[in-house]
C-alpha cells in the first residue's frame, strides 16, 4: 500500500487491496480480503486518480484512451461544461458530450465503457455513490458467453488500474472507478462477448450496466450500444446526430482511424429486429446496416455486410428486473 499525506486532506491509493479473488464480487465494506491481507479504509478518505496507471490528463477517473473512444476531452474533466464530470455522466447514464443531457435521480448508479490497449480490452466501470458510502454495497461482475450468463471471478479480470475512489459533484457523492480487463483475443475468437456489472445493496438492486463487445470479420473490435438514447442518452453519442430509429451502433473501442479503408467521421448503424429474449440476453437480427455520418470516429467497410447476421447483447435493466 502506498500513502501520501497533505495535512488533513490525506490521499490514499490502494495497491491491490480491493480485489476479492475468485468471488466475482468487489465487496465495498469496511474491510476487503485479498491475498491473505485485510485492508481497512475509512469512508472519509478519497482515493485520487493519481500515481501509476493509464494516463488520465484531467484526473476525472477516465483514462485518456477511453476519452478518445467515447469522444470526450482528455484535458477537461467536464467536456460539455454542464457541471458534471465526464466520469459521473458515464456512471449515471447521461451524455458527457451534450450539455443538455444531465444526470437525473438521486440513487447510486453504475456505467461501463470499453477501450482497447494492445491485446487488453478495458471495460472501465464507474460507480456513482450518491451518499459517498461504501458500506453495504456490492459490485458484482459477470460475462455473457454465447447465450449464457456466468459470474466472472475478478481474479480473471486483472490487468487494469487499481480500483480508486474520487470526488463527485455534491458534498458527499463519490465515484468508484474499477478497471476490469478482458483479452481481445477472447472476444475475436467468440465474435461477441459481454461483460456486465450489477450494483446491489441490502434490500435490492440500485443499477446495472453492460459492455457488449463485437468483432468484425477483420478482427476490429467494437462496443455495440443499444437504445434508448443512441444519439442523446448514451455515453459517446454524437451531439450533432439526432436519433435515427436504429437498433444500435458499433462504436470502435480502439483510438485511431481504423485503417485506410475505413470511413472517417461515420459510425456503423444497424436496424435490427428482436428474434429472441432469454432472461437478460437479447438476440437480434440485423435487417439493415450502413455508415452514418456525424460521429467523431470511423465506420468499418464491412458494415453493410452485417445484414442477415444475428447478434446477442445483455440488457442491463433485465439483469435487475427492470
Amino acid at each position: 500500500m502506498h500513502e501520501t499525506h497533505e495535512g488533513r486532506g490525506r490521499q490514499r491509493v490502494l495497491r491491490g487491496g480491493l480485489w476479492l479473488a475468485g468471488a466475482g464480487v468487489l465487496a465495498l465494506g469496511a474491510a476487503v480480503v485479498a491475498g491473505g491481507v485485510v485492508w481497512s479504509f475509512g469512508e472519509e478518505r478519497v482515493v485520487h486518480a493519481v500515481g501509476e496507471g493509464a494516463p488520465d490528463l484531467d484526473g476525472d477517473g477516465l483514462p485518456d484512451r477511453l476519452e478518445q473512444v467515447i469522444g470526450t476531452l482528455p484535458n477537461d474533466e467536464d467536456s460539455d461544461a454542464d457541471g458534471f464530470s465526464d466520469a459521473e455522466e458515464v456512471a449515471r447514464g447521461s451524455n458527457p458530450r451534450l450539455a443538455a443531457s444531465m444526470p437525473t435521480g438521486t440513487v447510486s448508479a453504475v456505467g461501463m465503457a470499453a477501450y482497447k490497449d494492445g491485446n487488453a480490452v478495458h471495460a472501465v466501470t464507474v460507480v456513482y455513490l450518491h451518499d459517498g458510502k461504501l458500506r453495504n454495497k456490492r459490485l458484482s461482475f459477470g460475462a455473457r458467453i454465447g447465450a449464457n450468463l456466468k459470474a466472472m471471478p475478478l481474479s480473471a479480470l486483472r490487468g487494469g488500474d487499481e480500483a480508486r475512489l474520487i470526488a463527485a459533484r455534491g458534498d458527499t457523492a463519490k465515484l468508484l472507478i474499477v478497471d476490469p480487463v478482458l483479452s481481445a483475443t477472447s472476444v475475436v475468437q467468440r465474435q461477441s462477448l459481454s461483460l456486465f456489472a450489477t450494483l446491489a445493496r441490502a434490500g435490492g438492486y440500485d443499477d446495472a450496466a453492460a459492455c457488449n463487445l463485437v468483432a468484425d470479420a477483420s478482427g476490429g473490435l467494437f462496443e455495440f450500444l443499444m437504445p434508448p438514447g443512441v444519439a442523446g442518452g448514451q455515453a459517446g453519442g454524437s451531439p450533432s446526430t439526432p436519433s435515427v430509429g436504429i437498433g444500435g451502433i458499433y462504436r470502435p473501442i480502439e483510438p485511431g482511424n481504423g485503417g485506410p479503408n475505413y470511413l472517417q467521421g461515420e459510425v456503423c448503424a444497424q436496424t435490427t429486429t428482436v428474434v429472441g429474449v432469454i432472461g437478460a440476453v437479447v438476440t437480434q437480427e440485423v435487417i439493415a446496416a450502413d455508415c452514418v455520418p456525424g460521429w467523431d470516429t470511423y465506420c468499418t467497410p464491412g458494415c453493410a455486410a452485417t445484414v442477415g447476421t444475428t447478434l446477442r447483447a445483455v440488457d442491463p435493466a433485465a439483469l435487475i428486473g427492470g
